[in-house]
């Protein structure tokens, strides 16, 4: 049961990690002006992003096995 719960943290927190990489990196290409440093670095945190919205999913699937696990070992 604390590790059903900790994963769904987990995997809830990791997606909303995700979204504001998501929103810095659109912040950063709608920002007019800047050093172009925008070009190196938007795709490092979208990188970054993407693990953290997959780890975010992972999370969230091992949480929903431990459910179903605990569900099959009953007679």
């Amino acid at each position: 049961m604390i590790g059903k719960v900790v994963f769904t943290i987990a995997g809830i927190v990791c997606i909303l990690l995700g979204l504001l990489s998501v929103l810095i990196i659109v912040g950063m290409f709608q920002h007019p002006g800047g050093m172009g440093t925008e070009k190196i670095a938007g795709p490092l945190i979208g990188l970054v992003a993407f693990v953290l919205f997959s780890g975010g999913g992972l999370c969230l699937y091992v949480a929903s096995r431990l459910d179903n696990r605990h569900k099959n070992q009953q007679p």
